[in-house]
């Protein structure tokens, strides 16, 4: 009898340690027979089923195993790699044509300013990707003049076009921009100083055109020209699948312009549109028929029935990219 106690015993602390214990970060145990270590996952099957089936579990969700035989084996350095390689890895990414609300800085005037001047402006709001803040309001945005002509004489309005370029980011990092560009004249009064000069025979040839400005806090939308990949530390990694020299490099282009003049006078595709959307589609259409990028200065010549807009035409120059 006694003999058969001390079996029985035996038997007992053997199967009792006859199994490894995996210990959870969330301080739970499994009771298992451990058997294989990849470098994500670990493999078991159950200490009380060993001919069943083969579980998985991620190394990220295990502190420690202790196995059988009395070793240890801990995973706590191993499941913090894991998790920094993971967070290293996610991309964000912005996509191409995704609208950016603009808005100047400080007022501009066509009289104040010279050709190649560098203007400022902000984002206006938040821009998230997947919930993450990419694009803070007040983000730079650089715009550049590409025109600016100040009122004159004989009723000469003014002129002034701004070329929105990139978002500026505070690591250096930039977002190329498309479709943001500014156009604004002043009002022409040439008319009105010739009539003054014949029938009044005034000096009329003082009356100078109205200015050409923008005023604080004018807002447009630019579209994100690329593809924009970010890190989780809001660092830009890729452009349009290039890493970010690459894509520089890319881009390291010679501009030139293209006089264009291109007309719609189909009443049924103007039909119901008010004069900006008009004006958008007309321009949209010559930028394709002269493989241009963008409008560098254009003016709108245009006829209407009643509210009805049945012909327009623009007429200036396009941006165009010589490789």
């Amino acid at each position: 009898m006694k003999h058969l106690l001390t079996t029985l015993l035996f038997l007992a602390v053997t199967c009792s340690f006859a199994q490894d214990v995996i210990v959870k970060k969330d301080g739970s145990t499994i009771l298992s027979k451990v058997m294989e270590i990849t470098p994500s996952e670990i493999k078991y099957k159950s200490h009380k089923n060993p001919d069943g089936p083969l579980y998985t579990m991620l190394i990220s969700d295990v502190m420690v195993i202790n196995y059988a035989n009395g070793e240890r084996e801990s995973f706590e350095s191993s499941s913090n790699l894991i998790d920094n390689k993971t967070k290293e890895e996610k991309k964000y990414v912005l996509k191409a044509g995704t609208e950016i609300p603009i808005q100047i800085i400080s007022p501009v005037k066509a009289a104040d300013v010279s050709v190649g001047q560098v203007i400022q402006f902000r984002v206006n709001r938040d821009i998230n990707v997947d919930g993450k803040t990419m694009l803070p309001y007040g983000t730079p945005v650089k715009g550049t003049v590409y025109k600016a002509e100040k009122s004159s004489w004989w009723g000469t309005k003014g002129k002034l076009g701004i070329r929105i370029e990139n978002i500026t980011l505070p690591n250096g990092g930039i977002i190329p921009l498309q479709n943001g560009n500014v156009y604004v004249t002043g009002t022409n009064r040439t008319a009105l100083a010739v009539v003054l000069f014949l029938v009044v025979t005034i000096p009329a040839c003082a009356i100078c055109g109205s200015k050409a400005e923008i005023p604080v806090g004018y807002e447009i939308l630019a579209n994100v020209a690329k593809d924009v990949s970010f890190n989780n530390d809001g660092e830009i990694i890729e452009i349009a699948g290039m890493d970010v020299d690459t894509f520089i490099s890319s881009e390291r282009t010679t501009i030139s312009s293209v006089d264009i003049i291109y007309t719609i006078d189909d009443k049924e595709r103007l039909h119901g549109l008010t004069l900006n959307d008009a004006k958008k589609l007309v321009e949209k259409e010559a930028l394709e028929k002269n493989d241009c990028d963008s409008i560098l200065d254009a003016t709108y010549d245009y006829s209407r029935f009643g509210k009805r807009i049945t012909n327009i035409t623009i007429k200036g120059k396009g941006q165009v990219k010589n490789k």
